[in-house]
């Protein structure tokens, strides 16, 4: 009976209200677990509700306050989206460049983490020499064909920042059969930090500027597909967040109050006594100018010379030519080919914010036809600089009496080089100006002219090699070259300085006392414990 009993008490215990009791025990367990974690994690991704500590010497795993305060600024619910287009660059370089856009990938998760209602960031995976299919039909969304970049958007607003150049300095170093032996690839510097936070600011800060052409004496056709036409850089600046109009003087007066930017890109006409007033009162006034003068020679009154003249910007005469070199290697003499003149990074000022980046890249900027400029008499309180400069090696082509170039250089009536072929002047505002025109800096704190020689540096034909140094120029007269102090992330000194405050101090009691004594109570500690 007793057995009966307690296989009766066991088969009760296993019953199927039991096993359901039990199952359903189990799932609410699940279930709690489960609403559990994903609450826990809802409350970590609040920026509100965590707390980031950062153990790491460098702060490796924290945005660096500057940037967090441009993340945390920005306003609106329209998401930025980030698009990464990057693979390791070949060898040598594979190692190093890995190692940089692994640290340039943290800090966009870092920004993500920051603002992640905000940021939306997507590495898209590369195959062959583009990609594959979504990240082309990506790509051509963007309007851009190359990789090895990051393109932050917002809106029909958008900022490409180059692995090379804006994120990177690669020293490639020296190979092992080179005289002075091997010697490895070096990052020289890194600036993922400064370039992402730039990026973000330029699509989200103010509104979009205002670029106005002047139309009206034979300029080229701003919305023109012809090579020497410039609609590609008319889409470009859309693309980079302006708005492009033309400014007909005879319909609209006076350059509009909304004007950041005023372009005048080879007048074949000088312009009237009265539009030069206008375009004086303008640049007086804070405003700021971009201007070149047509290959056909007009000076005096109304010419774009004269108006830079007033500026320090002096327009020379001749071409800037230099020796053309065929396909033997020795150099060609009289041939219109002579006119073309590459400026690479040596020839490109190295702290200006139109050519910073260019340079540190090792791009070139392509110019053809161009005068030689000159530095004139500066405004008061003005700065000139020479922004592209062509080499010794050149020469200016005078015409003869018919006009006609012979490329060849004449020891006794040509110059030669250096010549500088961009130049720009910054001087404070000689008269009040209005309200700051939209897009642009609260204040204008001065007045910027850009001058160049070469009209063609405009034009469609040779808009891909010259894109971003042109974008960069319309940004810096636009005010809009934002600067953003980064703390390095890998200082190369970190030392302890013992001549001032308390480090002697502190190195002395830890070392004379703190260890000591430590180790000496580490001692004490294992004796008594022996002898229990």
């Amino acid at each position: 009976m007793a057995v009966s009993a307690e296989r009766g008490a066991s088969e009760r215990g296993t019953g199927r209200a039991t096993r359901l009791g039990i199952a359903a025990t189990v799932s609410l367990n699940l279930a709690l677990a489960a609403g559990a974690a994903g609450g826990l994690t809802w409350l970590a991704a609040r920026p509100g509700l965590r707390s980031r500590i950062d153990l790491t010497a460098g702060g490796e795993n924290t945005l660096d306050a500057n940037s967090r305060e441009v993340l945390d600024g920005v306003q609106g619910e329209e998401p930025i989206l980030v698009d990464v287009f990057l693979r390791p660059l070949p060898a040598p370089l594979d190692q190093i460049s890995a190692r940089a856009q692994q640290r340039l990938a943290g800090l966009l998760r870092l920004a993500w983490e920051q603002r992640p209602e905000l940021v939306r960031l997507t590495h898209h995976a590369l195959a062959g020499p583009t990609g594959a299919g979504e990240t082309e039909a990506r790509m051509r969304e963007l309007g851009i064909t190359e990789i090895g970049v990051v393109v932050v958007s917002r809106g029909d607003r958008k900022e490409i920042v180059r692995f090379l150049g804006d994120v990177a300095e690669i020293d490639i170093g020296r190979p092992a059969n080179m005289p002075g032996g091997y010697v490895p690839p070096r990052l020289l510097a890194f600036r993922g930090e400064e370039a992402i936070v730039k990026a973000v600011l330029k699509v989200t800060q103010g509104e979009r500027p205002h670029a106005y052409f002047s139309s009206g004496h034979g300029e080229r056709n701003l919305y023109g597909e012809d090579p020497r036409d410039l609609g590609l850089l008319e889409a470009a600046l859309r693309q980079d967040g302006f708005i492009v109009k033309r400014w007909v003087s005879e319909e609209q007066g006076a350059v509009p109050d909304d004007c950041a930017v005023l372009a005048l890109i080879a007048p074949q006409e000088p312009l009237s006594p009265r539009e030069r007033d206008f375009v004086r009162e303008f640049v007086d006034r804070g405003g700021s100018l971009i201007a070149v003068p047509g290959h056909r020679r007009i000076a005096g009154e109304g010419s774009v010379s004269e108006l830079l003249e007033g500026y320090g910007v002096r327009v020379g005469e001749g071409v800037v030519s230099r020796p053309y070199v065929g396909a033997g290697g020795s150099p060609v003499y009289g041939i219109p080919e002579c006119a073309e003149v590459v400026v690479r990074a040596e020839g490109m000022a190295a702290r200006h914010p139109i050519t910073a980046s260019l340079r540190r890249a090792e791009r070139r900027v392509r110019i053809v036809f161009s005068r030689p400029l000159e530095r004139g008499r500066k405004p008061t309180g003005g700065v000139l600089l020479d922004l592209l400069s062509a080499s010794e090696f050149t020469w200016a082509d005078l015409p003869d009496e018919d006009g006609v170039h012979r490329w060849e250089w004449d020891e006794e009536s040509e110059r030669e080089g250096p010549f500088s072929l961009a130049l720009t002047s910054r001087f404070p505002p000689p008269l009040p100006g209005p309200a700051p025109p939209p897009g642009t800096m609260e204040e204008r704190p001065e007045s910027r002219v850009l001058g160049l020689g070469a009209p063609d540096l405009f034009a469609n034909v040779l808009f891909d090699t010259n894109r971003d140094f042109l974008l960069n120029a319309f940004n810096w007269a636009a005010s809009r070259e934002y600067r953003v102090s980064i703390s390095p992330r890998d200082p190369d000194l970190r030392r302890l300085e013992l001549g001032s405050g308390s480090g002697l101090f502190v190195l002395t009691m830890a070392a004379v006392v703190v260890l000591p004594l430590s180790c000496l109570l580490l001692g004490l500690g294992v004796a008594f414990k022996r002898r229990r």
